[in-house]
């Protein structure tokens, strides 16, 4: 488990280090809810992926099946959807524009949530100055990083 600020506990399914790549898995199978919620800027982390703006639709009626409702965040009486970001595209009458965000991927019926995970990655160069220096590096349950320098201090 990892503990993200903005959202809380993740699966971590794999990780590199060479790669420097984390995959998670959010328990509730629910990536997209991961998304909307997920502030990175809290953390050392960004995603590992190429991300594009896709706009968060809450609408009271189904859309067409051309749009992939969301089904982990969808109720009996609202469909959420992720479109990719236009502004030349008007918002459907029944919707209304929740949240746009930088993600990865917008929802599709194809992918679980969780074979697919939550890529991220991060920048190390502190990392790699504090272990060229005989230092240690590793993860803090707080999705932190800690530098153990030989003296025993420090957190990046």
């Amino acid at each position: 488990m990892i503990h993200l600020p903005s959202y809380g506990n993740l699966i971590v399914k794999s990780i590199s280090y060479k790669t420097k790549k984390v995959d998670l898995i959010d328990p509730g199978n629910c990536v997209h809810g991961v998304f909307l919620n997920l502030n990175l800027s809290l953390s050392r982390f960004r995603y590992y992926y190429v991300v594009k703006n896709y706009t968060f639709l809450n609408c009271s009626a189904r859309l067409p099946p051309s749009f992939a409702e969301v089904p982990c965040l969808s109720g009996s009486r609202h469909h959420i959807y992720t479109v990719k970001y236009s502004s030349a595209v008007p918002v459907p009458s029944s919707c209304r524009a929740v949240k746009t965000l930088a993600i990865p991927f917008a929802y599709s019926p194809y992918i679980s949530d969780n074979s697919f995970g939550l890529g991220l990655t991060w920048d190390s160069a502190r990392c790699e100055e504090c272990e060229a220096k005989g230092g240690k590096t590793s993860f803090l349950p707080e999705a932190q990083f800690l530098n153990i320098a030989q003296d025993g201090a420090g957190l990046l």
